[in-house]
């Protein structure tokens, strides 16, 4: 179960394309601001990575504590036991001695014709014979009277003792517990703040790749990205299916969810076809503008920037791929294979995957140009409604582009 939560707030990383979650938005207008904000978020992210180290260090020293509280109550349990088997070989030697005082105590019963004190006693060789033998049975009934005291006493405080070993295991016990509650809440933190890196870190690497692409393109440090982002990317005319033949397994929208790795809102159409090695196509012309790697739900994706020949212009997200044949700032046509078809058992770190297939997302305007993570689902639309696919699940389609 712990590691399904761990998975489930991992699933927020790549929420973009699936799922939920925070993730920053791209605020700057222009190349520069969008490099102060890379400073930003790498000052964010340096801060992120200290708290997520402070935690760690307060999480093993809570273990070492953990570690030395146990070997004491395990100390205390090994010294109860001891004191115990101690009690009892007291109270072994208590009831010996209370049974030789019986034998001593027999020889002073003078009274009803029980003469055997009476025989020791007289059996004396002269009077001072007489004298010792009377005086050792008194002293050693006595002297076994004070041993049996001295054992009672010794008794006593050994089950003092125990008393007080049980206190303190009951309050390392106490303590113990309270470690284990802070070691449980640091580690769900500790999830946070590394659930938080990988978002920092990926918001990073867009805002990097983002500003190299349209410095590359001859954007300008003072120059609206907005503008000059549209008037570098090359024009396609139409849009085309990313796989050679297949059939739709999952159209845009609702859909069951009963499966944790099914999300209720799908942000796209699924395509899977048989056979291994798959390639993935570009749906048209355009440029590779963020490639993220190995999310946990979502796996290997490529975003792509496109204009259309009437200026509108498009980004297509593809997930779910095995392998990566592209990289950021490449201009790709509706030829160009994009990556290999994964999903399923082949790429088992994209936990939002339950076979091999390809997932298509269409949405308006540039990503990281136009708008930011937090608001690409309001640009999300059904890529049915400018890509023709077939009219139902699982009817094939054998070509990239007849109607239907």
């Amino acid at each position: 179960m712990k590691v399904f939560n761990k998975i489930i707030s991992f699933c927020c990383i790549f929420s973009l394309i699936l799922v939920c979650g925070y993730i920053p938005h791209v605020k700057g207008q222009t190349l520069g601001e969008l490099e102060k904000e890379l400073v930003d978020k790498k000052k964010e992210l340096t801060e992120n990575q200290n708290k997520k180290n402070m935690t760690e260090q307060e999480m093993k020293d809570i273990k070492s504590n953990l570690k030395t509280i146990q070997n004491n109550i395990t100390q205390i349990q090994s010294d109860t036991i001891k004191l115990q088997d101690e009690i009892v070989e007291l109270n072994k030697q208590i009831d010996e001695k209370q049974e030789e005082i019986k034998k001593i105590i027999s020889y002073f019963q003078i009274s009803s014709g029980e003469s055997a004190y009476l025989e020791y006693v007289m059996g004396a060789e002269d009077f001072t014979d007489f004298i010792y033998r009377s005086a050792v049975t008194e002293q050693m009934t006595n002297y076994n009277d004070e041993l049996i005291n001295e054992y009672n006493a010794t008794i006593e405080e050994n089950e003092a003792k125990q008393v007080e070993l049980a206190d303190k295991k009951k309050e390392l016990s106490n303590e113990q517990d309270a470690m284990k509650a802070e070691y449980k809440k640091l580690d769900s933190q500790l999830s946070v703040y590394t659930s938080d890196e990988m978002v920092i870190t990926d918001a990073v690497k867009a805002l990097q790749e983002t500003i190299q692409i349209y410095k590359d393109k001859g954007c300008k440090t003072d120059e609206d990205i907005s503008t000059c982002g549209k008037s570098v990317l090359p024009s396609t005319t139409a849009f085309y299916r990313q796989l050679q033949s297949g059939y739709v397994t999952s159209w845009y929208g609702g859909r069951d969810c009963s499966d944790p790795r099914v999300s209720c809102g799908h942000y796209g159409i699924d395509l899977s076809t048989d056979g291994d090695n798959v390639p993935v196509y570009a749906i048209g012309t355009g440029v590779v503008a963020m490639i993220p790697e190995r999310s946990s739900c979502g796996g290997n994706m490529v975003f792509v920037h496109h204009k259309l020949t009437n200026g509108q212009t498009y980004t297509s997200v593809y997930m779910h791929l095995y392998q990566i044949n592209v990289s950021v700032g490449q201009t790709v046509t509706k030829d160009t294979v994009i990556g290999i078809m994964g999903g399923g058992w082949n790429t088992p770190w994209d936990y939002c995957s339950t076979g091999a297939h390809s997932h298509l997302g269409l949405a308006t305007g540039l990503f990281g140009i136009d708008y930011g993570w937090d608001y690409l689902h309001d640009h999300y639309f059904d890529p049915s409604d400018i890509i023709n696919f077939p009219n139902s699940l699982y009817t094939p389609f054998y070509d990239r582009y007849t109607a239907f």
